[in-house]
């Protein structure tokens, strides 16, 4: 995984970056961001990389997870995404049903309750702001 610094502010923090990956993973590394006591089926073997603000409310990065499904219960942040590969289908408690695949741009609001269902790897661009 390669990492560019374009620029920095004045505590030398990154203002501004570049991440470009490259192998079988993308250069992403391998993670444990899904709780494995909300995993219905499949094995998520999930990979990322990600730069958070220096407040640690803003997470911006690439996430990738094998087939699985999970039951997702008041989730903790605000999310947008860009399906980069693969698919996916939110069931909101709602009843809403969204179909997700590469190249659609969704959002996921702080709280939401529902199933993330996909059948195959999905890699997606995601940007998330945890509140107060």
């Amino acid at each position: 995984m390669e990492i560019s610094f374009i620029e920095k502010d004045e505590r030398m923090a990154p203002k501004c970056m570049v991440l470009s990956s490259t192998g079988p993973e993308g250069g992403l590394a391998r993670v444990h961001d899904i709780d494995p006591a909300m995993v219905l089926s499949g094995s998520p073997n999930e990979h990322s990389a990600s730069f958070a603000s220096v407040d640690g409310k803003f997470d911006v990065g690439i996430f990738q997870a094998d087939a699985y499904e999970e039951r997702i219960e008041n989730y903790p942040v605000a999310e947008v995404m860009v399906i980069l590969e693969g698919q996916a289908r939110l069931e909101s408690d709602d009843g809403t049903v969204t179909e997700l695949r590469r190249g659609d741009v969704a959002y996921i609001e702080n709280g939401w309750t529902g199933y993330w269902r996909q059948s195959a790897r999905m890699r997606k661009f995601t940007v998330m702001y945890t509140p107060d």
